[in-house]
């Protein structure tokens, strides 16, 4: 539940960007919403707390720290999206 989160959140902030990069802004805000509820979604997944008031920094925190314990890299990496996809199918596969 966790990995497909995190590779919906990690796939909608990529194409936010790109949109943004390329200044498609009504493709950026309509993903930078998408974003943020898949924010809060990832958050109380990893937490197992409700959000009443959202804290980008912890939210980014527990992400970079679920990345890292689960993967061996951090969200800050630019890669993290195909690293993320790659780690998860081999979960699958029991590798």
């Amino acid at each position: 539940m966790v990995d497909n989160l995190l590779i919906d959140y990690l796939r909608t902030r990529e194409i936010k960007q790109k949109a943004i990069y390329s200044q498609k802004y009504e493709l950026a805000a309509n993903k930078r919403d998408e974003e943020r509820k898949l924010s809060v979604k990832l958050y109380e997944s990893l937490t197992g707390d409700k959000v009443d008031n959202f804290d980008w920094v912890k939210f980014e925190q527990s992400v970079d720290n679920y990345c890292i314990n689960e993967y061996g890299f951090s969200i800050k990496d630019s890669y993290l999206l195909k690293q993320v996809i790659r780690q998860k199918n081999l979960k699958d596969l029991g590798i």
